[in-house]
C-alpha cells in the first residue's frame, strides 16, 4: 500500500513539474556579433532568464527565422552598434520581420546592444526597442547596453573587447527578466 501511495505522489509530483515548468514559458535570445562581445552577453542573459526554469534558446541572427517566433513569450534580440545604430545584418531580420502579418499580442520583447561608452556613439538597443514595439511586443524591461573598449593588436586594426564584469551584469539582468516573465506568465 505504500509503495502505491508513494509511486502516485511522486507521478503527481512529477504531473505539477512538468505543468509548471511548461507554465513559465519559452523565450529566445537572438543576436548579432562582430568581434563575440554581443554573443558574450547574449548567452549570459540566456543563463539568466534560464534560471528561472524558462525554456530559452540562444541563437545567432545567422540561425533565426521568423517564421516560428510567435511561440515564444519573450523575443530578446541584441546586436553591436555600428555607425549609431544596429548591424546591417540586424536592420534587415527586423525589417523582414516588420513586414510579416504576424500577432505579437501578449508577447514581451527586450532589446539589448554593445557599443562604446560615449553618448556620441549611438545605441542599436534604441533602433531594435523601437521595432519590437512597432510590431506588437511589449517590452519586459527598458533597453540596456554593454560596454566595449576598443584595443588594437600589433598596432594593427581595432578590436572591441567587453568591460570587465559585463557578462556578470547581464546574468544578472536575465535573472530579473527570468523573475519578471515568470511571474506574467503563470495563470493561477
Amino acid at each position: 500500500m505504500k509503495i502505491i501511495y508513494a509511486r502516485v505522489m511522486s507521478e503527481n509530483l512529477l504531473t505539477y513539474r512538468n505543468e509548471e515548468t511548461k507554465a513559465k514559458g519559452k523565450a529566445i535570445v537572438i543576436y548579432d556579433t562582430l568581434f563575440g562581445n554581443t554573443g558574450k552577453v547574449a548567452k549570459a542573459l540566456a543563463k539568466g532568464i534560464k534560471n528561472h526554469g524558462v525554456e530559452v534558446k540562444c541563437i545567432s541572427i545567422k540561425d533565426a527565422s521568423i517564421d516560428n517566433l510567435e511561440q515564444y513569450n519573450l523575443i530578446a534580440v541584441g546586436a553591436p552598434t555600428h555607425y549609431l545604430k544596429a548591424s546591417k545584418p540586424m536592420k534587415e531580420f527586423l525589417s523582414q520581420l516588420e513586414g510579416t502579418n504576424r500577432s505579437f499580442a501578449g508577447k514581451y520583447g527586450f532589446a539589448f546592444d554593445t557599443r562604446y561608452d560615449s553618448f556620441m556613439a549611438g545605441s542599436a538597443a534604441k533602433y531594435i526597442e523601437k521595432k519590437l514595439d512597432k510590431i506588437g511586443l511589449e517590452m519586459i524591461r527598458p533597453r540596456t547596453s554593454a560596454i566595449v573598449r576598443g584595443t588594437k593588436e600589433n598596432g594593427k586594426g581595432c578590436d572591441t573587447t567587453l568591460r570587465a564584469g559585463e557578462e556578470t551584469v547581464f546574468e544578472a539582468l536575465g535573472n530579473e527578466i527570468g523573475t519578471i516573465l515568470v511571474a506574467k506568465t503563470i495563470t493561477v
